[in-house]
């Protein structure tokens, strides 16, 4: 990518991000008019102000691929999602495109919930890039599997400062795409969508209580209605931290992926506020810029100014 178009999209980015916090009169801790768009670097932008912190990574891309990513705590009182991307340098193999991204909604108290999500994302980014980057010697579907019970495993154990437990948990999903092949993990209700001409498919199932709702819709025990309006629709039958975890998502077959693919992973935090037209939308009118895509769908959920916000986080693939 040439510098000047990496300017270029810096300066986009930075031009949306003053104007949004401009209008919603949100301060920055950083003066962004003032921010130097350095074409060589990833830049940054954090606003951690008024119950919002919009946090974005900027200038992910090469010929092969674009990656972005936004997170906003919403008006919750701290981020309990978990957001792990490559840098450029973790894109390609050999000019082979080969990478992986995570995403993690915690929960479990205020620091509970940001303890189990960082643990989740962290250990499976680092384990992908030590055992399955250079020299893969596992199939994607054993390296999911152990990677699953390791994390599961490890957030179980999670304890506070004074070793009591602290009995967090988190949602996890990851999309490795290797070549033209995607694919994916998902443990929990966090989303894995995939674009294609237009069109919006889910890719991963929700592991909530809804799903087994359903189950007895279909066998005539209750009415669709009566599962859409449960009070415990939206509780978590699968996550990581769980006491046996038996639910764990794979694509046994890896998906084709085709040119103006766009891979979408997202917490609940946007896909209950955003519908699939509304994100289609913001996708097909910044089609080449995933930084400022996310941004403008984080920036999209929080406009909905629903009073209970959750943590809403993004990570958009889109393959060229």
């Amino acid at each position: 990518m040439k510098n000047s178009e990496r300017r270029k999209k810096n300066e986009a980015y930075l031009e949306f991000a003053q104007a949004y916090l401009e209008r919603t009169q949100i301060q920055s801790t950083a003066n962004l008019a003032e921010t130097e768009s350095t074409p060589e670097d990833t830049q940054m932008a954090v606003q951690n102000t008024g119950g919002y912190n919009v946090k974005t990574e900027l200038l992910v891309e090469n010929d092969y691929v674009l990656v972005g990513s936004s997170s906003v705590i919403g008006r919750r009182q701290s981020q309990q999602d978990s957001v792990t991307i490559p840098c450029d340098t973790q894109l390609l193999l050999e000019e082979h495109p080969k990478f992986l991204c995570v995403l993690s909604d915690g929960m479990g108290g205020l620091r509970g919930g940001e303890q189990a999500s960082a643990c989740a994302t962290q250990t499976l980014f680092d384990d992908y890039y030590r055992i399955m980057w250079r020299h893969c010697t596992h199939s994607y579907l054993d390296f999911f599997r152990a990677e699953a019970e390791k994390i599961n495993t490890l957030v179980r154990g999670l304890k506070d400062e004074n070793g009591a437990p602290l009995q967090a948990g988190a949602t996890l999903i990851a999309a490795a795409v290797d070549g033209e092949e995607l694919h994916f993990l998902n443990i929990g209700d966090s989303r894995i969508y995939l674009v294609r001409d237009g069109k919006m498919l889910q890719l991963t199932h929700d592991q909530n209580y809804l799903t087994r709702l359903m189950e007895k819709v279909r066998s005539g025990e209750i009415t669709e209605q009566e599962a859409l309006s449960h009070p415990k629709r939206e509780a978590l039958i699968s996550y990581c931290g769980i006491r046996e975890l038996s639910m764990v998502e794979i694509n046994l077959q890896p998906l084709q992926l085709k040119s103006g693919d766009v891979i979408v992973l997202c917490s609940d935090g946007l896909y209950r506020l955003l519908s699939r037209q509304e994100m289609i939308d913001v996708l097909q009118e910044t089609a080449e810029d995933m930084n400022l895509a996310a941004f403008k769908l984080t920036a999209a959920a929080t406009d909905k100014n629903f009073r209970g916000q959750d943590n809403t986080s993004v990570i958009l693939i889109k393959i060229k």
